[in-house]
């Protein structure tokens, strides 16, 4: 799916254009006739939005269409669009519509991720903590998702809580990674929100721990622009 613009407060927006939000209005609107019409007009003046739109359309049709989704985004990709470019990162990587090609992968991810798309950040983050289509790097992996934190991507809190929840069996790199999930989950991230659900109850000594780390990450890294990958309009 697109990346939706939530708000937009003290940084730039990546390829923030008139397509982009004619787009995204017309994509939440629901009326996939209208998106198909405002995507061959866009396409037809070389806008990538209507690429973008054209591979929404076949990423979402009932069946989905993934390797003519992947074809669209890559044209977008091709002509500048970050979100195209993030797209077909994660596409790659996970080999939905195209053969999986993780180094194909970094080198998309990372056309996105200088130009400071906060979810291509994310998903950098990803490769180089796992080591795929990357040499395996914790550093630069936390680096990456402290980048897609300050450009808008709550995914980015979630990444900070793995690189904690997969360093040590202690007690203490537990609570800083649900600490670190709840951040995640309150920024309306679905995997976080998800990894917390099936967690177990703290007792009333670790609540309060990780309550007031939650507390102190928010106030130390708050996002001054959003972004989701998905729904319309922000989740409560």
């Amino acid at each position: 799916m697109l990346i939706a613009m939530l708000v937009a407060q003290a940084l730039a927006i990546p390829n923030d254009t008139p397509g982009h939000r004619a787009m995204q209005a017309t994509i939440c609107s629901g009326d996939t006739a209208k998106v198909q019409a405002l995507a061959l007009d866009l396409a037809g003046t070389g806008d990538p939005e209507g690429f973008i739109g054209l591979g929404w359309l076949e990423e979402t049709a009932i069946p989905s269409v993934p390797t003519r989704a992947y074809a669209y985004y890559l044209t977008a990709a091709q002509r500048g669009s970050l979100r195209a470019q993030w797209k077909v990162g994660v596409m790659l990587d996970t080999g939905l519509g195209v053969p999986a090609d993780s180094k194909a992968a970094a080198h998309w991810l990372r056309k996105a991720a200088r130009q400071n798309l906060g979810a291509a950040w994310s998903s950098l983050g990803l490769l180089r903590q796992f080591g795929r289509g990357v040499p395996r790097d914790r550093v630069g992996a936390r680096r990456a998702y402290f980048n897609a934190i300050r450009h808008g991507e709550p995914h980015g809190f979630a990444g900070i809580g793995s690189l904690y929840s997969s360093r040590s069996g202690r007690s203490e790199d537990y609570l800083r990674a649900v600490a670190w999930y709840r951040v995640a989950a309150n920024h309306g991230d679905k995997i976080a929100r998800e990894k917390l659900a099936v967690l177990p109850v703290l007792f009333p000594g670790e609540e309060r721990d990780v309550s007031a780390r939650a507390t102190k990450i928010q106030r130390n890294h708050p996002i001054t622009v959003a972004w989701d990958d998905g729904p319309c309009a922000p989740i409560p």
